[in-house]
Order: C-alpha cells, then structure tokens, then sequence
C-alpha cells in the first residue's frame, strides 16, 4: 500500500503535541508498508501510520531490532523538540496556500506507486496527511516522515538505523564514525 485514504479522525493536530520513543512497544497501525533490504540479511523495515503519526521498526512486531514512535500517545516519549531526542526533526510554520502546495507535492512524489513509501490522508481537513519514506543502506535504513497539520504546520523527521557489530539503531552512526559518543541525538526545531 503506498497511498491510503483513512476514514478516522485524526489525533495529533500540531507539532507541540508530538513526543518520541525510541525501542518502545510497536503499537498498531492504520496502514504500513515493509520494506525488504536487499542484502537478503538486514531485517525488514515497516513504516506505519497511526494516524497524523507514525512508527518505524525493523524487524518483527512482536521484537523489534529497534523502534521508533512519534505522536502524541508515545509511551515513555520525550517532546519532540526536547534536546536528546534521538530523532532529526523541524517544523515549519508555512501559509495555508504553500502548506496545500507541499502537501499535494508529497502527495504527487511519494503516492500511489512509490515502492519505499506510505502516503495516508484524512478526509475533510485538506493537507492533514502523516507521509513516510525509507531507503536502505548498507547493513541498514534511513526514512524521513512528513506530518501534515492543517492550515499551516509541516514536521519533518529524519533517522537512520544499522546494524554494525551488535550496535544497532542509531548508536550505529557514532561507531561507525569513531565518535566518543555512543548516542548521538540530533534536533532542531524552528517556528
């Protein structure tokens, strides 16, 4: 599936409600796409919707390799624009016209027929959409997600996750790049 229509409400209505959990419980999802590597040995990859939110994980369900949440719901979640998130992020504060044009551009580029994406809209509220796209690398992921919340707010996340010597997710990044830091957490946040 890469485009959905969803027939429910939608529960995040802005980017101050959002908060990330990393290695949490996978919640259940509205719709979801699994991307497969093609190493043949690097666990799958399921982008899922949970509304005006999302949830990356790799590998089953049930346990996870690693787990990524942002919404409002997220247990044991931090803010999204608290330091030490490990999650890119930004938000942007557009005008109710170019919010509607970017929103139809994620709409058009990453819909229907994209193999790595899901694109899910709520009816009756133009632009609220959650979209999400993920590529692999080596031994790895890396997925940026789209959250549209009318008239005017776009938050853009960004993560990778790979699996390197028993290190995984985003600990993975720091080891390969020699960093002192085993969890190098990157966020930034503009109004």
């Amino acid at each position: 599936m890469s485009l959905a229509v969803l027939d429910v409400a939608f529960k995040d209505t802005a980017a101050e409600q959002l908060r990330v959990a990393i290695d949490g419980p996978v919640p259940g999802t509205l719709c979801e796409k699994v991307i497969s590597h093609p190493d043949g040995v690097t666990p799958p990859l399921t982008l899922g919707v949970l509304g005006a939110s999302h949830v990356v994980f790799v590998g089953k369900r049930e346990s996870p390799h690693f787990a990524e949440e942002v919404s409002c719901t997220a247990a044991d979640g931090v803010p999204l624009t608290r330091a030490g998130a490990a999650v890119e992020a930004r938000v942007e504060r557009l005008s109710p016209e170019v919010f509607v044009q970017r929103t139809d551009a994620l709409r058009r580029e990453l819909g229907a027929g994209h193999p790595r994406s899901v694109v899910a809209e709520f009816p009756g509220s133009p632009g609220a959409m959650t979209v999400l796209s993920a590529e692999p690398i080596e031994r790895g992921y890396r997925w940026e997600t789209w959250h549209g919340y009318p008239p005017v707010q776009i938050v853009w996340t960004s993560n990778t996750w790979t699996d390197v010597g028993g290190v995984q997710g985003a600990k993975a990044d720091s080891v390969k790049e020699g960093g002192l830091s085993i969890w190098d957490a990157k966020i930034s946040a503009t109004r």
